[in-house]
């Protein structure tokens, strides 16, 4: 079974190829958010960030050492060295 998803759904297929590696043999992920942590300070939409990880209460400007742990612990990026099916992904407009 191949995991497909863009965006959101690329963030989840992301999570789907590191949490249950043995389901999948493959993964088309089209800009996928894979680390929240590093994407905080860049994005459009770092409400998002903050809801995603520790909360919307927890919304600030500069997120704290802490809060920057929690927000990669909860990326795809995390669950990296469990990865085993090849991955393709799509990044652009």
């Amino acid at each position: 079974m191949c995991v497909v998803g863009g965006s959101h759904g690329g963030f989840l297929g992301a999570h789907l190829i590191g949490q249950a590696p043995e389901m999948f043999r493959c993964a088309v992920l089209r800009n996928p958010v894979t680390d929240i942590a590093s994407m905080v300070a860049l994005t459009d939409i770092p409400d998002w960030c903050f809801v995603e990880t520790v909360g919307r209460e927890a919304y600030a400007d500069l997120p704290s050492l802490s809060t920057l742990q929690t927000m990669r612990e909860a990326s795809p990026v995390h669950h990296l060295s469990k990865v085993k099916a090849p991955v393709l992904m799509l990044l652009g407009a």
